[in-house]
Parts: C-alpha cells; sequence; structure tokens
C-alpha cells in the first residue's frame, strides 16, 4: 500500500482510476456515465446556505415577466375558407404608398408655387411671360436686390407700363416666398382670372341686375367673398378692385365667395376716383355708401335708385375716400333704428343690393 498523498491533479483512495480531471476524455466519460457534469456544492456568502444551485425548489426560483411567459390567445378560424392556410396577403396597391412629392419640389418642377392663401409663379422667364400675356394677374413683383442685368430690367419696365407695382428685397426673402429655383424673380397674381373694365360694363347692362360694385381699399378677403355671393346671386354685373391697396383676390376670397368669384366678371382698376367718373359719363348713376350730412336715407320713401348703377363701398375702418365720394354723384346710408356704431361693409353692402334689386323689379 502506497503512503504517497493525492496530489491536486490526483483523485483519492476508492475513486475509478487515478489520472488528471482536466483530462477532455475523463470528462466525457463521467457525463456519459451519470448524465451530465457533477456538480458541487457551493456556499452562499451572504446566507451561508450550501445547497446545490441546481437542486433549489421550482417554486423559490423567480420567473421573469416575459412575453414568452405569456400565453397567446387561440386565433379564431371559423369564418376561414376550407383548406386556405391563412389570411390572404395583402395586396401591392393596399400595402402602405410612398409619400407624396414634396412642394418645394413641386414648386421647382413647375415654377409655380403656393403660401398659405397667395400664389406666386417664379423664374425671370415665366415672370416675362406673364407680364406680356396677362399683366392684370400680377399684383407684385419680387426682385432680387444686388446687380441689375438685361432681363432683369426688361421685367421692371414691364412693370412701369403695366402700372404693376415691384419692389427689391433680399434673397432670404424670396426663399420664403418660393422655396424652388426663383432665378431672383417672384412674382404674385392672383387667383383668378380678370376681366377688362370696357368687357364688364357693355356685358353689365343686360344683367338681370344691371349694377356694378366698386370696391374701395376693402382690406378682408371674407368681406370681398361675400359680397361677391350676394351680388352674383342677384344677378349683378361684375365687381371692380383697385390695382393696389385691396384684398388679395386668392383662394381664401375665393372661398368665401362659395365660389361666385370664379362665375362673377372682375375687373382691377389703376383709379378708383377716375373709374367711377368714367362710368358716370358713360350713362351710370354713381352711389357711395357714406355717413354724410349730404347722405340719402335708402329707407326714405322719396329716394329712388336709378339703374344701371354704380356703388363704392369703402374701407372696413375709414369708409370712402374723400376724392372717391367727391367722384359719386350721390351718397346713401342705412339709418339705425337702436344706438350702434356702424355695419361691417359686407352686411351694409349686401343691404343696399337688396334694395337696387327690388327697385328693379319695379323698373
Amino acid at each position: 500500500m502506497h503512503n504517497r498523498k493525492p496530489g491536486p491533479n490526483r483523485r483519492k483512495q476508492g475513486s475509478k482510476g487515478n489520472f488528471n480531471d482536466n483530462d477532455p476524455g475523463r470528462a466525457a466519460s463521467e457525463r456519459a456515465d451519470h448524465g451530465g457534469p457533477k456538480k458541487g456544492k457551493r456556499k452562499n456568502s451572504r446566507t451561508g446556505d450550501t445547497r446545490p444551485k441546481d437542486n433549489v425548489p421550482a417554486q423559490e426560483k423567480p420567473q421573469a415577466r416575459t412575453q414568452q411567459n405569456r400565453k397567446r390567445p387561440a386565433r379564431d378560424h371559423s369564418d376561414q375558407k376550407p383548406g386556405a392556410s391563412g389570411p390572404e396577403p395583402r395586396k401591392y396597391s393596399e400595402r402602405r404608398k410612398h409619400p407624396e412629392q414634396p412642394e418645394h419640389a413641386q414648386q421647382r418642377e413647375t415654377g409655380r408655387g403656393r403660401e398659405g392663401d397667395k400664389n406666386y409663379v417664379a423664374g425671370r422667364k415665366p415672370v416675362t411671360e406673364l407680364l406680356q400675356t396677362a399683366p392684370g394677374r400680377v399684383d407684385l413683383v419680387n426682385l432680387r436686390k444686388g446687380r441689375v442685368d438685361a432681363k432683369i430690367s426688361a421685367i421692371v419696365d414691364l412693370c412701369a407700363e403695366n402700372g404693376i407695382r415691384y419692389k427689391f428685397v433680399d434673397p432670404a426673402s424670396l426663399d420664403r416666398l418660393f422655396k424652388g429655383t426663383h432665378q431672383g424673380v417672384v412674382a404674385q397674381v392672383a387667383g383668378l382670372e380678370y376681366a377688362e373694365l370696357e368687357t364688364l360694363v357693355q356685358n353689365g347692362l343686360d344683367a338681370p341686375l344691371p349694377l356694378i360694385i366698386v370696391l374701395d381699399r376693402v382690406q378682408d378677403t371674407g368681406n370681398v367673398g361675400a359680397l361677391a355671393r350676394t351680388l352674383y346671386a342677384l344677378g349683378g354685373a361684375g365687381l371692380v378692385v383697385p390695382q393696389h391697396e385691396g384684398a388679395y383676390i386668392g383662394a381664401g376670397a375665393i372661398k368665401a365667395s362659395a365660389g361666385a368669384l370664379n362665375l362673377l366678371p372682375v375687373a382691377k382698376v389703376v383709379n378708383i376716383a377716375r373709374t367711377v367718373r368714367d362710368l358716370a359719363r358713360q350713362g351710370w348713376m354713381t352711389y357711395c355708401a357714406d355717413q354724410s350730412e349730404a347722405s340719402e336715407n335708402v329707407f326714405d320713401p322719396n329716394t329712388r335708385l336709378h339703374l344701371p348703377g354704380v356703388l363704392v363701398l369703402g374701407n372696413e375702418e375709414k369708409g370712402v375716400r374723400p376724392g372717391v365720394a367727391k367722384a359719386c354723384d350721390r351718397s346713401l346710408h342705412i339709418p339705425f333704428a337702436r344706438r350702434f356704431d356702424s355695419l361691417n361693409v359686407s352686411s351694409a353692402g349686401s343691404a343696399l343690393m337688396t334694395l337696387f334689386a327690388l327697385q328693379a323689379t319695379r323698373q
């Protein structure tokens, strides 16, 4: 019997041979005999528990709440057709579509854009062609500050010939108006096609209500739309707006008019007072809504409204300008039964238009 003590890599007496535990062959044989490697006892440093880790009862092992532990509800295939393996895949047309083309990309391709209620045309050639063919549609031309070449000079000359405002602005302002390529030129255009004043006057004589409404610096697009809506419904001849200092007739005004601005003739003039005098010389009786001492009470039985006529409506706050009121033949006002400041221009205008329509039925 040997008295040699077992070394660190040798087993004690009674083991199955004395050889190195690190031998992979021995480890594989032991796993085959005992169903896996032997588990030693580990002592818990905090509790002093020496039970093997794998022998902890199942109820003591905490289970993490994961999605895998949750049972999925069974799917209901009662309405599925026989022989079908599952729901049909979505068609390509029903899948998520690509987002629409950005607005600035469309502006780069067409040279046209829209910012809020206003419409714009950008580029030297598109603006030049618009000034040559339809200058009445252009409200304002914005030009980039800096060097002025021959093409910019030609645009300035066209604006001067047609009485169209233009101004030089910094590049950042042009970029805010039009996000595409503008070449230093951005024109603000109207949302409709204006009619010639001569054509409006000639056709207005045959209208059911031969009455022309002239707006003197009316600023609110809602008022313009409401007046156009009433005028068109009553059979009016048309609407006259100023070239400058008036409401922009765009999508907002057209919407407020319920589309009447697309059907009613609208003319744009440079000078309101001169236009009123020209219409008076052509035989139209000219009126203005004005609360002055010489103004006539429209409810007075002795007040007669003659047609064909022109009715001038003024600014929401300042009313009709004195120079324009002086050019009119007569002034009218609506008396109040109670003490009140004033009526909205669209309300007063609609009431006066109704009285003119009543007069037309009597004639």
